[in-house]
């Protein structure tokens, strides 16, 4: 399959939890544990998308769901 790239270099935070033994009832509760930044690139598969186009023009709804979009991480970095 052959993708093309529309958005080359995007960038998102997130936060970052770990997991922390709970000595009350032997349970796991999330702490913070910092954060960190995302660089990934956005593509679509150009045909499937233009496939995706004959199917909504053909049904009632005029409208197709499908998987043609990914999503790939090219960088991750811990705050300081």
């Amino acid at each position: 399959m052959s993708y093309a790239v529309i958005y080359p270099k995007t960038r998102i935070a997130r936060e970052l939890y770990k997991d922390v033994p709970k000595i009350a009832n032997n349970e796991f509760v999330w702490e913070p544990d910092g954060a960190e930044e995302i660089w990934y690139e956005v593509s679509l598969n150009l045909a499937a998308v233009e496939d995706m186009a004959r199917k909504a023009a053909g049904n009632y709804g005029q409208v197709s769901k499908a998987g043609p979009l990914r999503v790939r991480v090219l960088k991750r970095e811990r705050f300081a």
